[in-house]
């Protein structure tokens, strides 16, 4: 009969990629591709307002955000779509009045693709 003998693995002195926090490893590669983004606009004779480099695009959103500009025209963008979502919520209300109106008065059946009762 053969003994099986197990050996304890060696623990390992330098920690492991996945040993890493999940929040750690993210950043640290959203840390990597801003630096190569980086490098390859500053290495490339790509056109900045094509392509712009994170330092551009960083510096841009600070002094959009701090001068109020930013802020503005998010709010106004968010505005808007609260405005056309209220106006399609109104719209598609009318529309199934006229539906449940015209299914009473008819007889016809209900059309599928309208809000189920």
């Amino acid at each position: 009969m053969a003994s099986s003998i197990t050996i304890p693995a060696a623990r390992r002195a330098i920690p492991c990629w996945r040993d890493l926090p999940m929040a750690v490893r993210w950043a640290v590669q959203f840390l990597m591709l801003l630096a190569l983004w980086q490098v390859y606009v500053v290495w490339s004779d790509v056109k900045s307002l094509i392509f712009p480099a994170p330092a551009d695009v960083g510096r841009a959103l600070w002094t959009g955000w701090v001068s109020g500009d930013l802020a503005r025209a998010t709010g106004a963008t968010i505005w808007l779509l609260l405005l056309s979502l209220g106006v399609g919520v109104l719209l598609e209300a009318g529309f199934n009045l006229i539906e449940r109106r015209t299914v009473v008065r008819w007889g016809m059946k209900q059309a599928s693709a309208s809000g189920n009762p």
